[in-house]
């Protein structure tokens, strides 16, 4: 199916969650929770269908990459709404829309104490908004989740990482619809080195496999080199959960490879990480690591130890300026970086104004309108990849890749591409 076609359909999906001709009165919430590699896209996805006036308010937790969100705006003529996220994991993304239940997540209670400053005007696709940003021990609320973010579709969670196996969520009662194309990629820490002692540009999706799977356990069994320690690898990896583990072992790894690795026991150098926010902190403190993370997240901000992110099989999931947008992503648009996956818009299928959640009207028509503008509007255009934008698709995370040429923004695949 051609990514315009599917987009297409994705947006009458999405649109069969909403009732017609609601009427809305009551503040409108909608909480997402899940994934954490997209907890930037969907935590700024928002301003999208947040009224320009009054001006909107985002107050977001301490992260450097923020991993809880409000937003205070004018949704559909509704004023005071609420957009929420919490990151944690791409499961969540499922398994906190239960069937026939409802599923909590944790949220910033932005009146609750310490309390999170005035906010600062910043711009966020092409509107002012005023952004806070909350103190680390800003109070929190369990809330109940309307919507849910993926990284991977249901089918792909079935690995086992550090003992645990991940079952597949149950996902027939839930619409699950592609929005952008989430590039992951593979970061090293400060100390790792190539052989010649220089930055360690590219590795080869063999190299990186058997250092995953503990196959390879020293950076000189490789012909590479550290600067200071020792040269033992430490394999900085998320837990069963994540998508981004799910779209590693889709897209990179293979099953022969799970022999180890993550697959074994957590020690001093095999590291779980739970989040994305974690394995920022996993490489930042290992300098002679590697682990993989939403491309992004990999900014002076979070990594202030000096790690950065290698290409792989010489194909680097974004080169060149911030400011130019697709050029930057080449690799990941012809089809040559393999490290990528749609991210996914979850909703219910009989929409959240009905049991067991009862939410007030034009709830739905709110959502439908915030997943629509997660397919039409990207957030991130220096790291993401909106579906037109791309030569290439995949109908499962795994592959195989399908081709096509974009129509109607001039763009041809061989002047691009070749």
């Amino acid at each position: 199916m051609k990514p315009m076609l599917k987009l297409a359909l994705a947006l009458v999906g999405m649109a069969g969650v909403a009732l017609a001709a609601e009427t809305a009165h009551a503040q409108l919430v909608l909480n997402g929770a899940g994934s954490s590699a997209g907890r930037l896209f969907a935590g700024t996805s928002p301003a999208s269908i947040c009224a320009a006036s009054p001006t909107p308010l985002l107050f977001v937790s301490s992260e450097g990459t923020p991993n809880k969100y409000e937003w205070q705006c004018t949704v559909n003529g509704v004023a005071n709404s609420r957009i929420r996220y919490s990151a944690s994991q791409s499961e969540d993304g499922y398994s906190l829309q239960p069937s026939g239940a409802i599923g909590n997540a944790t949220y910033l209670n932005v009146a609750g104490a310490p309390g999170c400053p005035v906010g600062v005007p910043v711009t966020i696709l092409g509107k002012t908004v005023n952004r806070s940003v909350c103190p680390a021990n800003q109070a929190t609320q369990s809330l109940t989740v309307h919507w849910g973010g993926s990284d991977v579709k249901a089918s792909s969670f079935h690995q086992t990482a550090f003992g645990v196996t991940q079952a597949v969520p149950a996902s027939a009662h839930l619409t699950t619809n592609p929005t952008v194309i989430v590039p992951f990629a593979i970061v090293v820490g400060g100390n790792v080195r190539n052989g010649s002692g220089g930055t360690l540009t590219s590795m080869t999706e063999n190299e990186i496999r058997q250092i995953l799977a503990g196959n390879v356990l020293n950076w000189t069994d490789l012909g590479y080199q550290v600067t200071a320690g020792s040269a033992a690898i430490v394999t900085c990896q998320r837990t069963v959960g994540s998508g981004t583990l799910a779209a590693l072992d889709e897209t990179m790894m293979r099953t022969k490879f799970w022999t180890g690795g993550i697959n074994g026991t957590a020690s001093a150098t095999n590291i779980a990480n739970a989040s994305s926010s974690n394995m920022v902190t996993c490489i930042n403190t290992h300098q002679n690591a590697i682990g993989y993370i939403d491309s992004d997240s990999v900014n002076a901000t979070n990594f202030t130890a000096g790690a950065y992110q290698v290409a792989i099989g010489g194909q680097p999931i974004n080169s060149g300026a911030l400011g130019t947008g697709v050029a930057r992503l080449t690799a990941l648009r012809c089809g040559r970086y393999p490290y990528w996956t749609d991210w996914n818009f979850i909703t219910r299928n009989g929409g959240v104004e009905v049991a067991p959640i009862g939410a007030a009207a034009g709830t739905n028509a709110a959502i439908t309108a915030l997943g629509n503008a997660m397919a039409t509007n990207n957030p991130l255009p220096d790291f993401w990849l909106s579906e037109n934008d791309t030569f290439v698709f995949k109908n499962d995370d795994r592959g195989p890749h399908n081709w096509f040429s974009p129509t109607g923004n001039g763009t041809d695949i061989s002047t691009v591409c070749n």
